[in-house]
């Protein structure tokens, strides 16, 4: 058996033993995560006006910390691509298929939206 990251993401290890409604269940979750930070985007630019002024709205949200450039959308980024490779693993081992494949297809258009967006 290998050791290490290999093995996390070994197909016979994530998706063929007792954890993988964890690892599922965890990207289920980051996946919420990432669709609530969007949907406190697009209720900031909606209400206000200006790029600015949704901008400072939508930064209220979070901790100075986070204010940065690009760091929140990089955090989106990373939680995005955790379940991406899950649901595709997700798949290949046959587990909850059809609903990995349309859970992972939209994570990828997400990952792409972010990226390209860079919110």
């Amino acid at each position: 058996m290998r050791s290490g990251c290999g093995a996390f993401f070994n197909q016979s290890l994530i998706m063929k033993t007792k954890y993988n409604i964890i690892f599922y269940a965890i990207a289920l979750v980051l996946l919420g995560v990432v669709l609530g930070n969007i949907k406190l985007w697009i209720t900031a630019a909606i209400q206000y006006e200006t790029f600015e002024q949704s901008k400072a709205a939508y930064l209220t949200n979070f901790p100075l910390a986070l204010h940065g450039r690009g760091i929140i959308t990089t955090i989106c980024l990373g939680m995005l691509g955790y379940c991406i490779l899950v649901f595709i693993k997700a798949s290949q081992a046959g587990f909850l298929k059809r609903l990995s494949i349309f859970l992972g297809g939209f994570a990828c258009v997400l990952f792409s939206w972010l990226l390209f967006t860079l919110m």
